[in-house]
C-alpha cells in the first residue's frame, strides 16, 4: 500500500545544540571514588575531556565548574598506547545536568566503574566520543528534544542509552558494545541511527515507542547473542543496509503499526539470519522496464503453449518486491466482458543452445514463484492507443501485489499472461503485452512466434524491444 509520507517530520539533525538560554554554574567533586558533576537549574554546557594525561573539566559559553572557568581531575592517569583515550580514571563518572537545556561533551577517557550521566528536563544534548567504559554505561536523558550521540566508544558491559519524551535523536557509531546493550527513544517523532557497530553482546536490543520514528540501520558486526530492533505505535520507517559487516546471530527488525520500509538492503550471504515483522512496504520504484509503447504482442498463444512473452531483469543487491506493473490491450480494444484472467510468473535464467539459432538466455526450467492474479489486477485506461500492424487499440495500465525476493545478482525472468474470461476459446490469445520498438524486428525475423519463450532484446541481439512492467518494493 502506498501512502503518502510528505508529512513526515523532516528533522534536521545536523543542528544539535539546543537554543540556550542563561548559563550557571556546574559543581564538580572528583576526590572520592568517582567524578560527580551536578549542575543547577540554568542551561550549562560542559565538556569532560583528556589534556596532557589528565581530565579536565570545562565551562563553555560562560558555564563555570566550581566557579571556575575549568579544573584538572587530580587524582586521573595518563593512558599510553592508545590513540583514542589518553587519560583515565579508577572509578566512574557521576553527571547530573538537572533542569534547562544542557550539554555534556565527554572526550578520550577511560572509565573503570559505574558510570551514569543524566541530563533533565529541557532540550538537552550529550556527546561522547572516543571513550572507554570498563564497567556499565548508562546515558539518559528526560523530558524534551534531546539529542544523544555516542561515537568511536567502547563499553565493556551493560550499555543503557535512553531518551524519554520529546522528538529525540540518538545516534551510535562506530561503538562496541561488549556486553548488552538496550538502546530506546521514548513517547515522540524520534530518530534512532546505528552505524558501523560492533554488537557483541548479548542480548542486544533497539526500541522506540509511540510517535513518527525513523529508525537507520547501516552495516553493523553483530555477534551470536544477535540484534532486535522493534518500532512502536506510529507511522515509524525502517531503512538502511545490511551488506559490509559480519552477521553471525539473528537479526529482527519488527515494525508495530504503520510501519514501513523505505529501503533496507540485505547481503544474499546473511539474508537467511535476518527476519523482518509487521512492515509495509513504501512501493518505491526499484526497476522499470521500457518507457514507450510501440506495439502489442500477444502474451500467450494456446492451446498448445508455443509462445509467450518473458523478459529479464536482475539486481546487484537482494531485492523483495511488493508490485508489479504492467501495460497492455485487447484484440478488440475494449476491456473483457467478464474481466480478466492474469498470472504472473517469475523464472530463474540461464542460457540455451538452440542448433537453428545458437545459445540465448531465457528463463530455465519452472517458475520459482507464480502469482495467480485473476480478476484482481488494478486496472485502468490510460487514454493512449497503439495502431501498428492491426486496428487501433486502447492502453490499458495494470498493477497487483506480489511478495518475492530476488536474490542478488541472479537473472529472473517475468511473464505476465492472461486469458480474457466470457469471450470464447478462439480469441484466449486476445490479451496483447505491451513493448517498445518491436515492429520493425517483426518484419525481419519472421517466425519467432514459432519458439516457446522470446524475449527480443536477447532472442536477436540486434532487437531492443522490452516488455513494459514496473517493480515496486
Amino acid at each position: 500500500m502506498q501512502r503518502n509520507r510528505s508529512t513526515r517530520q523532516s528533522l534536521s539533525y545536523g543542528s544539535l545544540e539546543p537554543k540556550r538560554l542563561l548559563a550557571g554554574n556546574v559543581n564538580a567533586n572528583f576526590n572520592g571514588d568517582h567524578i560527580y558533576i551536578r549542575g543547577d537549574q540554568q542551561d550549562n554546557q560542559i565538556r569532560i575531556y583528556s589534556s596532557d594525561g589528565t581530565i579536565r573539566i570545562a565551562g563553555i559559553d560562560g558555564t563555570t565548574i566550581n566557579r571556575r572557568a575549568a579544573v584538572t581531575v587530580g587524582n586521573s592517569t595518563a593512558v599510553s598506547g592508545d590513540a583514542r583515550v589518553t587519560s583515565q580514571f579508577a572509578g566512574g563518572l557521576r553527571v547530573h545536568m538537572g533542569p534547562g537545556n544542557d550539554s555534556v561533551n565527554v572526550d578520550g577517557i577511560r572509565f573503570h566503574d559505574l558510570s551514569i550521566v543524566y541530563g533533565g528536563t529541557g532540550d538537552d544534548f550529550v556527546n561522547i566520543s572516543k571513550t572507554d567504559f570498563f564497567s556499565t554505561a548508562i546515558v539518559q536523558t528526560f523530558d524534551g528534544d534531546d539529542n544523544v550521540a555516542i561515537t568511536n566508544t567502547q563499553i565493556t558491559d551493560t550499555l543503557f542509552a535512553m531518551t524519554l519524551d520529546g522528538d529525540d535523536s540518538l545516534t551510535i557509531e562506530n561503538t562496541i558494545t561488549r556486553g548488552s546493550a538496550i538502546m530506546a527513544t521514548g513517547t515522540g517523532d524520534d530518530y534512532l541511527k546505528l552505524a558501523s557497530n560492533q554488537h557483541l553482546g548479548s542480548p542486544q536490543f533497539a526500541l522506540t515507542q509511540d510517535g513518527a520514528d525513523t529508525v537507520e540501520i547501516l552495516n553493523p558486526n553483530i555477534g551470536t547473542g544477535g540484534l532486535e530492533i522493534f518500532t512502536g505505535d506510529g507511522d515509524d520507517e525502517v531503512s538502511g543496509e545490511l551488506v559490509h559487516g559480519v552477521i553471525d546471530g539473528n537479526v529482527i527488525i519488527a515494525g508495530q503499526g504503520d510501519t514501513d520500509i523505505s529501503r533496507l538492503t540485505i547481503a544474499e550471504s546473511v539474508s537467511a539470519r535476518v527476519s523482518l515483522r509487521g512492515f509495509e512496504f513504501n512501493n518505491e520504484v526499484v526497476y522499470r522496464n521500457a518507457s514507450e509503447v510501440d506495439y502489442g504482442f500477444a502474451s500467450y498463444l494456446k492451446p498448445d503453449d508455443s509462445f509467450f512473452v518473458a523478459d529479464f531483469v536482475e539486481f546487484n543487491q537482494r531485492t523483495r518486491l511488493s508490485s508489479i506493473e504492467w501495460l497492455g490491450s485487447y484484440e478488440n480494444s475494449t476491456a473483457p466482458l467478464t474481466g480478466d484472467n492474469f498470472v504472473i510468473e517469475i523464472y530463474e535464467g540461464g542460457f540455451v543452445d538452440d542448433p537453428s539459432i545458437g545459445t540465448y538466455q531465457a528463463p530455465v526450467g519452472n517458475p520459482v514463484a507464480t502469482f495467480n492474479v485473476g480478476n484482481n489486477a488494478n486496472r485502468e485506461d490510460t487514454g493512449r492507443t497503439w495502431s501498428n500492424l492491426g486496428p487501433t487499440r486502447r492502453i490499458f495500465s495494470y498493477s497487483a501485489d506480489i511478495d518475492f525476493t530476488m536474490a542478488s545478482n541472479r537473472q529472473y525472468w517475468i511473464s505476465i499472461y492472461s486469458m480474457p474470461t466470457g469471450q470464447g476459446a478462439d480469441l484466449d490469445n486476445d490479451f496483447y503485452i505491451l513493448v517498445d520498438d518491436i515492429e520493425s524486428e517483426l518484419d525481419s525475423n519472421d517466425g519467432a512466434a514459432n519458439v516457446k519463450w522470446s524475449n527480443f532484446p536477447n532472442w536477436y541481439p540486434n532487437t531492443s524491444a522490452k516488455t513494459h512492467f514496473t517493480l515496486r518494493s
